[in-house]
C-alpha cells in the first residue's frame, strides 16, 4: 500500500500565509482556513503527503485538493476512505518543539 507523509515545524515563522494559500490551495482549502499561521502549515503538511502518496511531484501540489479528503487523528484507526485515500493528521511534540504530521494512505 502506497503511503504519503509530511512533517511540518509548528514554531517556525510563517510569512505571507495569505499569499501561500493564494498560489497553491484550492477554493475548499482556502475556505477551510481559519486564519492562524498552523492551520496553514498543517494544510501544506496535507498536501505535500497527498502529493507524495501519488508519486506526482511538486508539480502537482496546486491542482491537489485535499479539502473533501477524510481526515482521522493520528492513533485512531480510518473506518472509511473516500476516493481511496484518508489523511491520517495530528500534532506531536519532538524534542519540545511542536510539530503537524500528516499521513496519506
Amino acid at each position: 500500500r502506497a503511503v504519503g507523509a509530511d512533517l511540518v515545524s509548528l514554531s517556525r515563522p510563517l510569512a505571507r500565509g495569505d499569499e501561500l494559500a493564494r498560489r497553491f490551495f484550492t477554493d475548499g482549502e482556502r475556505a477551510a482556513l481559519d486564519g492562524s499561521p498552523e492551520a496553514h502549515l498543517r494544510r501544506w503538511a496535507a498536501k505535500e503527503a497527498a502529493v507524495k502518496l501519488t508519486g506526482e511531484g511538486a508539480g502537482a501540489i496546486r491542482a491537489t485538493d485535499t479539502s473533501r479528503d477524510p481526515i482521522a487523528p493520528l492513533g485512531e484507526s480510518p473506518i472509511a476512505e473516500a476516493d481511496g485515500r484518508i489523511c491520517l493528521s495530528g500534532d506531536v511534540d519532538i524534542g519540545g518543539a511542536p510539530f503537524h504530521i500528516a499521513i496519506y494512505i
